[in-house]
């Protein structure tokens, strides 16, 4: 099981982050982006909650089209409900 499941990895990098990873899996439907990522908290300052938020979004921008993007990751429940592209209206705060 594990030789499959490492034949299905296309790519993985971690940026040269130590709070984002990824690893682009072949698919039977559509390729799977998954990023798994840790979001300091609010009175982190290097690097800083919004900080990490751009590298996510930079490393996302590398999903090729068609994959399907999973976030994974610990946002410390400091992020409010509703921001557009990153939670919707129920989180836990």
């Amino acid at each position: 099981m594990l030789k499959k499941a490492q034949s299905n990895v296309m790519a993985k990098d971690n940026n040269g982050s130590e709070r984002i990873c990824w690893v682009r899996l072949r698919g039977p439907a559509c390729n799977l982006f998954v990023v798994a990522v840790y979001v300091p908290h609010d009175s982190r300052v290097k690097p800083s909650r919004t900080d990490t938020l751009s590298e996510l979004d930079a490393v996302c921008s590398q999903a090729k089209q068609g994959d399907c993007i999973v976030i994974l990751g610990d946002f410390n429940v400091q992020l409010n409900g509703g921001v557009q592209g990153c939670t919707g209206a129920y989180v836990c705060a």
